[in-house]
């Protein structure tokens, strides 16, 4: 499982909470940079799931992976933003402070979260590359 500020991942092929090994990442700052050694963009794809404050390059990362995640209801977007991963089921949504050991077992187990992040993983892996429909769009002055 991958945090923003920590990764943890399964060890050996039990899924459950006494199986996570955590370590540290990369400066939240720097998670998603490509150069971030280790950070979030390397270790989101290799985890069973992202913990996450439910922002938008967050959710996105998961999306793109296909590993369901567990997000913040913060202020802004990212309220919104969980609001909508759990509505899809493609995770899960709860203010940080009531996140418990049973909402993460919840999050590494229940197969549907996991079945509905692959399907909203295909339909992302579908869409145009943002620069695909530039040309399209120069045409239209």
């Amino acid at each position: 499982m991958a945090t923003q500020r920590h990764c943890a991942a399964p060890v050996g092929d039990d899924p459950g909470p006494a199986a996570v090994h955590a370590g540290r990442v990369a400066p939240p700052s720097t998670c998603w940079e490509a150069g971030a050694g280790g950070g979030l963009i390397r270790a989101v794809p290799a985890s069973a799931a992202l913990v996450c404050h439910g922002g938008s390059g967050s959710a996105y990362g998961a999306f793109v992976a296909g590993i369901p995640q567990l997000a913040t209801t913060g202020p802004g977007d990212r309220r919104h933003n969980a609001g909508l991963i759990a509505a899809r089921g493609s995770g899960l949504a709860a203010p940080a402070r009531r996140i418990t050991a049973e909402l993460l077992t919840r999050l590494l187990t229940d197969p549907a979260p996991a079945g509905a992040a692959r399907g909203v993983s295909g339909g992302t892996a579908a869409m145009p590359a943002p620069a695909d429909p530039a040309p399209r769009l120069e045409t239209l002055r």
